[in-house]
């Protein structure tokens, strides 16, 4: 203000320096008066610098509903101070103020004006939280002024005006409000839940609704996480129930529903399960916010209360929904059932029906005829009572376990698939399978089981989760396949043996005998390692899984505590070390090539009479002889005939070098691959404490360590 006689203004500073205005004294003026008006001039300076950044932000609205709030406020103070300028411009148009008192009406403002000019200049390229973050610290360091801290309050009150708007939005709606990109909650729209059933890397749960970076100080990180949380819930049962919310606009743009207006943080009962009531808002909102207080506030203050009642009732509403109406209990026990074998008579059923189609080569096998008669084996068992059987289905993968667990964690999939101990191979080339090798894969190692979990029982029951049942699933059915091919070749073994005792001079049976007690072995590693994935591995993580069940209070624990349980089952059972199961699969190799000898004792077999029918079916006793239950119709002397034939061919074929060779050459490497396997185990022993006791299951005698009689031999 002023004539100009005693200062003058500066030209203009380039555009790069900015927008701030300054004032010089003129030369010549007295000293006494050029004192007084240096000290004027900063005033009138952070005058201007407060009035441009008010002018460009109040007409310009990219800045943020926060930076506008801010800045309306701003306009409201500077308003204050033209008013007190034109007063004591009347004074001076009267002859009635002089420098000395011009200064002592405007010193009182010296400080305000230059608070005010100081956030204009942090400001300006500030917007949302750490906009009012930063008059929040503002705040803080003025904590001995307590006239320019006020004003600071003040300012922080304002500005976040808009943003506690947005967030009570969320929080009691699950709307986000952002139309300038700075609220707390971000929302990516293109992820759908759909996703969560299709795709094994779906970040649907985890990415739809995301915090930014920088939340505001009254909130703190732990209260944003529980208003991220509340609107997650909120928009969860919104896709899956029908809200109870009447849609009545009000003056705030906000709806009225049952409950507003009640106690503070009381939840509001719902007439049907099939219905869920939006959380009741108070009529102040989230009432007053505990400014100024910095980390100390944050969850604390009567928002945070609201907020924390919001979260109670959206978490209990949805958890309801996943629980009750979705029956997740009863799908997690399908899911034990039918991927863990639970109860696996129906998948005996299935391979009695579907063996022949699952001893085809992959590419060669019918889907759809695998899936009928996997329905039919259902519907014979006592999974014909479970009333979501109907989402269990079947499909054939296009790699084999190993293969599929590399490629998995090659392509990015794995990240929190496996713990930071686990010895998984990232080689690349590793995790894919030649084109041959894909060819020669039967049915018995591609086949697996899939499931169709519905909304929002797919939040736990996700692409993901069931991916890993899927690896547990073929980990455990191809075990039951090599043991039930080995039980095969124990029949075999049973009527070989009965009828080499009706032949003299066939000897002790040497390779016979040898055949036989490596089969015993064979049997004896599959049987305990069954057992232990099993009785050791599924078991004790299923009671605790249980328990954490009933313990849950929200759908992320019941997530978490899901994803705990299949984690510990995949680790325990060896899934995280593809080099201990590839040691396994070896074995597992060596016992089909052992049954495929076995098959060659029946085609040596005569195909006169009933006898070789009788041995696939099962018919033959060990002493040689046929059931009494009357199903073969035979005089005792075809019996005989047929019994001196099946001696004499499997004489013959036992004669030569071939089977004896062969024999000893499974046996060799059946050893060989069993003692790497427990040298692997016990050198992982120290990483997973149950590989310990599954060494002591399988070298009960420490055979495989010290030789035959132990190490006391």
């Amino acid at each position: 203000g002023g004539s100009g006689r005693s200062h003058r203004r500066e030209p203009p500073p380039p555009p790069l320096a900015g927008t701030a205005v300054r004032f010089a004294v003129e030369p010549g003026l007295e000293a006494s008066l050029a004192a007084l008006v240096e000290n004027m001039l900063p005033l009138c300076s952070h005058a201007a610098r407060v009035a441009d950044h008010v002018e460009t932000r109040v007409n310009r609205f990219e800045g943020g509903l926060v930076a506008h709030a801010l800045a309306a406020e701003m306009q409201e103070l500077l308003s204050d101070w033209r008013t007190t300028v034109v007063q004591l411009e009347h004074q001076r148009n009267l002859g009635r103020l002089s420098l000395q008192s011009a200064w002592f009406y405007v010193q009182p403002a010296v400080g305000a004006m230059s608070l005010l000019a100081r956030i204009s200049r942090r400001a300006a390229s500030l917007r949302g939280a750490s906009l009012l973050n930063e008059i929040s610290r503002e705040a803080a360091t003025r904590a001995g002024d307590v006239a320019a801290r006020n004003l600071c309050l003040r300012l922080l009150r304002a500005a976040s005006a808009p943003y506690a708007e947005a967030v009570e939005r969320w929080v009691y709606e699950g709307v986000v409000d952002d139309p300038y990109d700075e609220f707390l909650v971000v929302e990516r729209a293109h992820l759908r839940k759909e996703s969560l059933a299709e795709d094994y890397n779906a970040a649907y749960w985890s990415q739809r609704y995301t915090l930014r970076l920088e939340v505001p100080a009254f909130l703190g990180e732990g209260l944003a996480e529980k208003a991220l949380t509340t609107g997650k819930y909120i928009n969860a049962m919104r896709e899956s129930r029908t809200t109870t919310t009447t849609t009545t606009a009000t003056d705030s743009g906000r709806f009225s529903r049952r409950g507003e207006g009640g106690t503070d943080g009381a939840a509001t009962r719902t007439s049907s399960t099939s219905e869920f009531s939006l959380p009741p808002i108070p009529p102040d909102g989230l009432g007053r916010l505990a400014l100024g207080g910095g980390a100390s506030s944050a969850g604390s203050g009567t928002h945070a209360a609201r907020i924390n009642a919001a979260h109670r009732h959206a978490s209990a509403a949805l958890l309801r929904a996943v629980l009750g109406d979705g029956d997740l209990h009863g799908r997690l026990r399908a899911m034990k059932r039918y991927f863990l074998l639970d109860k696996g008579d129906f998948l005996v059923h299935f391979a009695d029906n579907a063996g022949e189609e699952l001893a085809r080569r992959a590419p060669d096998i019918s889907v759809s005829r695998l899936q009928s008669l996997l329905e039919l084996s259902l519907k014979l068992s006592t999974a014909s009572t479970d009333p979501h059987n109907d989402d269990l289905t079947c499909s054939l993968e296009r790699q084999g376990i190993i293969h599929q667990l590399l490629s998995i964690h090659v392509t990015g999939g794995a990240k929190g698939y496996a713990p930071a101990d686990a010895d998984l191979d990232l080689d690349e080339n590793a995790a894919q399978m030649t084109p041959k090798e894909a060819l020669r894969l039967t049915g018995f190692e591609t086949f697996a089981l899939d499931y169709n979990a519905p909304w929002p029982v797919s939040l736990v029951l996700s692409r993901r989760a069931i991916t890993k049942y899927q690896l547990l699933f073929r980990h455990v059915f191809h075990c039951k396949h090599v043991e039930r091919r080995l039980c095969e070749a124990w029949q075999t073994h049973q009527a070989t043996r009965a009828a080499a005792a009706q032949t003299t001079g066939a000897g002790d049976g040497g390779s016979l005998g040898r055949a036989y007690v490596l089969s015993q072995r064979m049997l004896h590693f599959l049987q305990n390692f069954t057992y232990y994935l099993m009785c050791e591995v599924v078991e004790p993580n299923w009671h605790a899984f249980e328990t954490a069940l009933r313990d849950a209070q929200s759908v992320d624990e019941l997530i978490d505590a899901h994803e705990r349980f299949l984690d510990a089952c995949m680790k325990e059972g060896m899934l995280f070390w593809p080099r201990i199961l590839r040691r396994l699969e070896r074995i597992k190799n060596v016992c089909l090539k052992f049954c495929g000898l076995s098959e060659t004792l029946e085609q040596s077999l005569p195909g006169r009479g009933s006898f070789r029918e009788n041995l696939r079916a099962g018919r033959l006793s060990v002493a040689g002889g046929e059931d009494t239950g009357g199903r073969v119709s035979a005089s005792a002397r075809e019996r005989v005939e047929a019994r001196y034939e099946a001696a004499q061919a499997i004489f013959d074929a036992c004669e030569g070098d071939k089977y004896a060779s062969e024999v000893a050459r499974l046996e060799g490497d059946f050893d060989a691959q069993l003692r790497e396997l427990l040298e692997a185990l016990n050198g992982s022993a120290h990483l997973e404490p149950n590989l310990a006791s599954l060494c002591a299951r399988l070298d009960f005698n420490e055979f495989y360590s010290f030789g035959p009689g132990g190490k006391y031999t």
